[in-house]
């Protein structure tokens, strides 16, 4: 019941999201738009999304955690295929843990790790917000044009709402941290004094962790590499969006990935729900509705982009759980979410 707890809020709010996505769509007008994709562009997207986001991610991930230590290749590619589905799978940004905590297993420092994915979040922002204001700034759409069930709101007042509240305070601590580098652990020690030697020692240990995965950004040829793929990633991603909406509605405004993917970003800003319930429903048909679309393909592009992607995420993990041997309670136990495995092997900086 506790665990329940935890995230019956974002649980709730992700059932109202999904009740608004689908909300005045008859199962009719869903079933004739959803019969009316094209097969090859949802192939296309599904591709598109397969390489961007799981497979440029899992080599960026590989290229930053390498600068902390040294770790096989195939460490990677199984963490990151159970972590890119635990990170959609699981609420409230939980399965962030998830990387981290595996390669543990392997003797990489957690606190390391999990500054590595710090760096993956500050690199994301890096591209994906001025995407986000081109696309406020820019593309041609309504100032009021969102409409979900009865509810509207202007999409660039959100954006800029969203943004200014959540993505650029984060980015700009993210940058603070970046930009202190080694001589973080001694700027923070006098705060720590206050505290029992111990607990001061391991909270000092891990933010010099922290700080030596931050500090991946810092070398000029990893910046660069990871800084590529980054980019990569993100219009792979806006591509596979672009042919999704293609599939569905005809032939795409040249604005259609960006738009999807700045209206995908900023809902994901939001606490999720497990499996982004309602939040990715939501945000696709904010998106497409946004670029025109009727409401029976925009929820038709929802339902294909939840299906595709989920597939896809399934798939590697799967295909990562049986060459890693790692059951699903493990997976579950390393975000937090599941009891402790009695007579597991816990190793130095598990969570």
């Amino acid at each position: 019941m506790p665990r329940l707890l935890r995230v019956l809020p974002t649980l709730l709010l992700g059932l109202a999201c999904l009740s608004l996505a689908f909300r005045g769509t008859r199962p009719r007008d869903l079933g004739a738009a959803l019969a009316g994709a094209d097969p090859g562009l949802v192939a296309a997207s599904v591709f598109l999304y397969a390489g961007s986001m799981v497979a440029a991610r899992a080599l960026r991930f590989g290229v930053l955690v390498g600068r902390t230590a040294p770790v096989r290749p195939r460490d990677v590619a199984t963490a990151s295929g159970i972590g890119f589905l635990a990170m959609d799978a699981l609420p409230m940004r939980l399965g962030e843990l998830v990387r981290p905590w595996l390669l543990a297993r392997r003797g990489v420092p957690f606190a390391a790790t999990l500054g590595v994915v710090a760096a993956e979040r500050l690199l994301d922002l890096a591209f994906v917000v001025p995407a986000v204001l081109a696309v406020a700034a820019f593309a041609s759409i309504p100032p009021t044009a969102v409409d979900i069930g009865e509810h509207a709101f202007d999409a660039v007042d959100l954006s800029r709402g969203l943004l200014a509240g959540v993505a650029v305070p984060g980015a700009l601590v993210l940058g603070a941290v970046l930009a202190s580098g080694p001589s973080l652990p001694g700027r923070v020690r006098p705060l720590l004094a206050p505290l029992p030697p111990p607990l001061a020692g391991r909270a000092l240990a891990t933010l010099q962790s922290l700080a030596a995965g931050l500090g991946t950004l810092r070398h000029m040829p990893t910046l660069a590499l990871a800084a590529s793929l980054t980019a990569l990633v993100w219009a792979g991603n806006a591509a596979s969006l672009h042919l999704l909406v293609a599939a569905v509605d005809g032939p795409a405004s040249p604005w259609a990935g960006p738009v999807m993917l700045s209206a995908c970003f900023l809902f994901m800003l939001i606490p999720p729900p497990p499996l982004q319930l309602g939040l990715l429903e939501a945000a696709v048909v904010a998106g497409a509705t946004l670029l025109g679309l009727e409401r029976a393909p925009a929820v038709a592009a929802a339902a294909i982009l939840r299906a595709s992607h989920l597939g896809v995420l399934c798939a590697a993990a799967a295909a990562a759980m049986a060459w890693e041997g790692v059951p699903p309670r493990e997976v579950l136990r390393a975000a937090g979410l599941g009891a402790p495995t009695p007579g597991a092997r816990r190793t130095d900086g598990d969570p």
